[in-house]
């Protein structure tokens, strides 16, 4: 059975206008919203089984963030943006 992490769960969505680009990524791909300028957030990235695999606070004041993932395997993983005012989850897909 698989269990899917608590992110998935209660979430509030602060900015529907978060973009993931590109999307599939090759190697990188860049967060942006003017939302994240703002507002303290955090980059995290989830297998589909709930298990982190990144990590990455963005600086306030930054509003694209470019987001390594060379170190992952082509494949779908979940994408959570924290920011102080809630969170949003979006579908990033790697293909390298």
């Amino acid at each position: 059975m698989v269990s899917f992490p608590p992110l998935l769960i209660n979430e509030t969505k602060p900015a529907e206008n978060i973009n993931l680009f590109p999307n599939p990524a090759v190697g990188k791909f860049n967060d942006q919203s003017s939302e994240c300028r703002v507002q303290n957030t955090t980059i995290e990235i989830y297998d589909l089984t709930g298990k982190k695999l990144v990590k990455k606070q963005i600086p306030t004041g930054n509003e694209t963030q470019e987001i390594d993932t060379g170190n992952l395997n082509n494949g779908v993983y979940i994408c959570r943006i924290i920011m102080d005012k809630g969170s949003v989850t979006k579908k990033l897909i790697i293909q390298k």
